[in-house]
């Protein structure tokens, strides 16, 4: 039985009556700047919503228009009557959603046994042998999986606990930001816990309609990673979820929602007993929209970029709120994603950079091809401060 609510009481055809038509938003949307449809927009989209939940006839493409929104949310950042724009989406998806898997499904939930896929992907990379993705590419060479220790014990002086959040595709593809965020958390003073039960989000799932899927994954979670202390991730697509668990699993997912932060808004560079490498380095910094638009934070892992010694940080910038992988829609939509893409790509080229960085690793895999040819390395904002670290002071 589908429902009209969300576990904190939302309706959704009261949210979609919030829309006043505005039109704001459509500046703002990327879909709308590269169809030019009233139906690629989120106003035109509130309207066909609004039909489907009044039980209303909607035009043939209601659910390409609906499937062609990268939930990116930069609609909510303008929008004078507040409509969570995000949550609707993800309500009506999950009402209307197709009732057979896609071949993104499945390939999501194989994702999510990490250590079953993790030695198959490994072997397959190293004999050139495994395909690439649409709208990714191949997959980086996987370092060593090797074991997470159950708890590494503070470097700097002792400030607390906390636990880390490994992920299921970033444990996979970007291992080397999880173990940077390690060493950075454990030398600004902070023990670091990493439960070995942990799996997946929910937030694929979640998005995609499959809120039964979704709740699963997320409840399992929350028996894994128990306690009072701060949850940390340095995935913000992950991160932009589990910071809105309430309307997941209403007061349980809610309270966990409170421990949920980045790992970035722990760390003080100028307190950090480290020498730092000084030598001139010329970053170009992408604001994730999970960053920008759920966490309200654009400015956090600048700040910390800007502390270091001989580092630049220029804005990287395309004039559209995303980068076009959107969560799962990179690999339903690899021709809309690698277009959104190719606008991102050739404003780099006009920064001269000699890195980029961005914080979510679903952005740091799609614009990551789109870069092979510029010699331009792409990395998680931790990891580029980690690698700036010149020696540990005693």
């Amino acid at each position: 039985m589908t429902r009209s609510k969300d576990p904190q009481g939302q309706d959704w055809a009261e949210a979609a009556g919030q829309c006043v038509l505005c039109g704001m938003c459509s500046r703002v949307c990327p879909t709308y700047h590269l169809y030019k449809e009233e139906g690629e927009s989120p106003r035109g989209r509130v309207v066909m919503m609004q039909a489907l939940l009044a039980g209303e006839t909607v035009g043939e493409r209601w659910r390409e228009h609906l499937d062609h929104c990268l939930g990116c949310r930069a609609c909510e950042a303008v929008c004078p009557s507040g409509v969570a724009y995000g949550p609707l989406l993800d309500g009506v998806r999950a009402r209307f959603a197709p009732s057979a898997p896609t071949w993104v499904d499945r390939f999501a939930a194989g994702v999510r046994w990490w250590r079953r896929l993790g030695p198959l992907l490994r072997l397959g990379r190293r004999l050139h042998a495994l395909p690439a993705l649409p709208g990714v590419g191949r997959p980086p060479l996987l370092p060593p999986q090797g074991r997470w220790a159950r708890r590494y014990p503070a470097q700097g002086p002792f400030r607390g606990e906390v636990t880390l959040f490994l992920g299921c595709v970033a444990s996979l593809w970007d291992r080397d930001t999880l173990v940077a965020t390690v060493r950075l958390l454990r030398l600004a003073g902070y023990a670091v816990r990493v439960p070995p039960s942990q799996g997946c989000c929910g937030a694929l799932a979640w998005h995609e309609g499959r809120e039964g899927e979704g709740r699963r994954l997320a409840e399992r979670l929350l028996e894994a990673l128990t306690g009072e202390g701060p949850v940390v991730t340095a995935a913000t697509g992950c991160s932009a979820h589990l910071r809105e668990y309430g309307a997941v699993l209403g007061e349980a997912g809610a309270a966990f929602a409170n421990r949920v932060c980045e790992a970035g808004s722990l760390i003080d560079i100028e307190s950090l007993p480290v020498r730092w490498r000084d030598a001139p380095l010329r970053v170009a910094l992408h604001v994730p929209c999970s960053q920008a638009f759920v966490w309200r934070q654009p400015a956090l892992y600048r700040r910390l970029l800007e502390a270091l010694p001989g580092v630049e940080v220029v804005t990287w910038e395309a004039g559209l709120s995303c980068c076009g992988a959107g969560g799962g829609r990179l690999l339903h939509e690899p021709e809309q994603a690698e277009r959104l893409r190719e606008r991102w790509v050739a404003a780099l080229r006009k920064l001269q950079v000699d890195v980029a960085v961005t914080s979510n690793v679903g952005c740091r895999l799609h614009l990551a091809p789109g870069l092979e040819r510029m010699d331009i390395r792409l990395l998680h904002p931790l990891a580029l401060i980690e690698q700036r670290i010149d020696e540990v002071e005693s």
